[in-house]
């Protein structure tokens, strides 16, 4: 059995298809449910929360405190907590023996603070079947996202232009949401270790996804003058590549292919 906390977001949905279709009795329980005392079966933990200016107590609440109830109060075969890799902020060495740096005076990293004490919790549990999953930037139809990637084309679709308040050349890690969900079960049923990075390995820039947008929807790109440049150090992918033979997919590929499904999924909500 496959537990799902976090079973109605973006990952949770389709971790929750693809192990009904492979056959599996999958339980996804609400946020409010801590099933205290059951067993839970291979626990994948998706839940997320990252509106640290708008509601702070909900952010350490979804991070830390309901993961702690379960972790403590329930039994479980495996336990795959997903953090992220933006725990590597302004760091240069991003594997995962890396040391992280986070700053408590700067508020916006609250995130990153709740996330590190989450991974924190599960690796002091001595069960080796509890590991961390760290994730890159995960692409697929998002279409009400305030996300970078989605907001993008949800405007391209929508206004016929966009507004880049960024340099051109700035670039991040973007993976496929397909990809991260065979990692992540991979991880959670055979991964010999206990932290992982989750990402593609390579960058890609704006520039380059603007140009794509522009290419698949005719919109508009107003390149606001004078803004930051900011670039991401490259994620290494070393463990999933040797334990897994992980090959990733170009993101860049699968953009027109997205764009399309989220026209579709916008003009069935309009």
């Amino acid at each position: 059995m496959f537990t799902i906390f976090g079973g109605s977001g973006l990952v949770g949905t389709v971790l929750r298809a693809r192990l009904d279709a492979l056959g599996h009795e999958v339980f996804a329980p609400g946020r409010a449910d801590r099933c205290k005392g059951m067993d839970l079966g291979h626990v994948i933990y998706c839940i997320g929360d990252d509106r640290v200016d708008q509601a702070p107590f909900a952010v350490i609440d979804t991070h830390v405190s309901i993961l702690a109830d379960i972790l403590q109060n329930c039994r479980f075969a495996s336990f795959l907590y997903l953090s992220t890799v933006r725990v590597y902020l302004d760091g240069n060495d991003t594997r995962e023996t890396a040391a992280v740096r986070a700053d408590p005076l700067e508020a916006s990293q609250l995130y990153n603070l709740s996330k590190l004490a989450g991974e924190a919790l599960c690796l002091a549990m001595k069960q080796p079947t509890v590991r961390v999953a760290r994730l890159s930037n995960v692409t697929d139809v998002n279409p009400r996202s305030h996300l970078f990637l989605p907001t993008l084309i949800r405007h391209a679709i929508e206004r016929g232009e966009i507004d880049l308040y960024l340099a051109p050349d700035s670039s991040k890690d973007y993976i496929l949401l397909d990809d991260v969900v065979d990692l992540v079960l991979l991880i959670s049923e055979t991964g010999s270790g206990r932290l992982y990075n989750v990402a593609s390995g390579w960058n890609i820039s704006a520039g380059e996804i603007v140009s794509v947008v522009q290419q698949c929807t005719g919109c508009k790109a107003n390149w606001h003058g004078d803004q930051p440049r900011i670039v991401f150090t490259p994620i290494d992918i070393t463990r999933i590549r040797d334990e897994f033979g992980f090959r990733p997919r170009p993101v860049i590929d699968q953009i027109p292919s997205i764009i399309a499904r989220t026209r579709r999924a916008l003009e069935q909500t309009a």
